[in-house]
């Protein structure tokens, strides 16, 4: 199982968490079933592709600080403590190299809108994505 430990909703555009997901993993993990927490990707306050197309330096216009978006790597490790549960895919430092959170990668739009990343971007993604896999699946 796959889910979210962390989110952005519509009406935000800071990470939350949601306590009852803890209470959710005990009853999967008790029954035998690999379980992986994936944290949020970053959420815009605007569409970034009409952003990369309104401006002539989008990287700076268009992305964000990696701390405008995430909360602190100490404080979500106080809130969301999946390792007796399950194994963590963090890919913050992928989204947001440097604290940085580009709207591209390479020549690679990341994003759809204000969330949904692209499915060229989500393709570059599966080598990463593999190594928590893997983990999980207790399978590395």
């Amino acid at each position: 199982v796959i889910m979210e430990s962390s989110h952005a909703n519509q009406d935000s555009t800071q990470e939350a968490v949601v306590s009852s997901d803890l209470e959710i993993l005990e009853p999967l993990v008790e029954n035998g079933i690999s379980v992986m927490g994936i944290r949020a990707t970053p959420r815009f306050s605007y569409f970034v592709p009409e952003c990369i197309a309104a401006n002539g330096n989008f990287q700076i216009a268009c992305g964000i600080d990696k701390a405008s978006f995430y909360m602190s790597d100490d404080e979500f490790s106080r809130l969301v403590d999946f390792s007796q549960y399950a194994q963590m895919a963090d890919l913050t430092s992928v989204f947001c190299p440097n604290d940085f959170c580009s709207p591209v990668d390479g020549n690679i739009i990341k994003y759809l809108d204000d969330s949904h990343f692209t499915k060229t971007y989500a393709i570059s993604l599966a080598d990463e994505l593999e190594i928590y896999i893997m983990k999980s699946l207790g399978l590395s």
